[in-house]
């Protein structure tokens, strides 16, 4: 990723400084827009699924906790099939997502109270990430056993891959073939994979999807 910053980035950052005047503060929050990785991380850290994608997959799930008091769980055996996403890698993933909702999408702090006072996050043999409430939450009732819902993407299965593929260390090309393209999906893959720089070489059609890494 380059270090130079752009316009919009600039004019962020010289916000942020002249909100916060301690300087370690204004540099994390300015590392924050930058390498888009969560506060306090460095520069090389890897933060793959620090995206706002992912904090809107996670913050359904908040959604339906706060509102039926119903914990959850994030399968490993659904997202190692579905996937491949092994322990560790989902993990990271609802964890950085979390990071996410609460740095960038929680302007009242609605879900870090939430996550900080009410749930706790646990990885559990056979089972996989779970959400569940906090034993003081617990009084009076039994024992939660978490819900196993996947919270279903709206995106298409080939698409999901191709978001997998582009997030892998995976030097495989992808190629996606019979489906239809509106003349509107081609040029939103076209803006997706534009944001990649020439890391990616790409040829879409109305019926096909072709991908390849460069090796920069």
């Amino acid at each position: 990723m380059s270090q130079e910053m752009s316009e919009s980035e600039k004019q962020m950052a010289a916000r942020l400084q002249s909100i916060f005047t301690n300087k370690v503060v204004q540099q994390k929050m300015v590392e924050s827009i930058v390498h888009n990785k969560p506060l306090g991380w460095s520069r090389k850290s890897q933060a793959t699924y620090y995206k706002e994608r992912y904090a809107l997959e996670l913050k359904k799930v908040l959604d339906g906790m706060i509102a039926n008091n119903k914990e959850f769980c994030f399968g490993y055996s659904w997202f190692e099939s579905t996937f491949g996403l092994g322990k560790d890698s989902l993990y990271l993933r609802v964890y950085q997502s979390m990071r996410f909702l609460l740095e960038k999408l929680d302007p009242d702090g609605t879900y870090r109270k939430f996550w900080n006072e009410k749930i706790e996050m646990h990885r559990e043999r056979g089972k996989g990430v779970t959400l569940r409430f906090k034993k003081e939450f617990q009084t009076g009732g039994p024992v939660f056993e978490p819900t196993e819902v996947i919270p279903e993407s709206e995106e298409p299965k080939w698409k999901q891959k191709m978001n997998v593929w582009l997030e892998s260390d995976d030097m495989t090309p992808f190629s996606q073939n019979s489906i239809i393209l509106s003349p509107e999906e081609i040029a939103s893959l076209e803006i997706q994979l534009s944001a990649l720089g020439d890391r990616i070489l790409s040829s879409i059609t109305a019926h096909s999807i072709k991908l390849v890494k460069v090796n920069n």
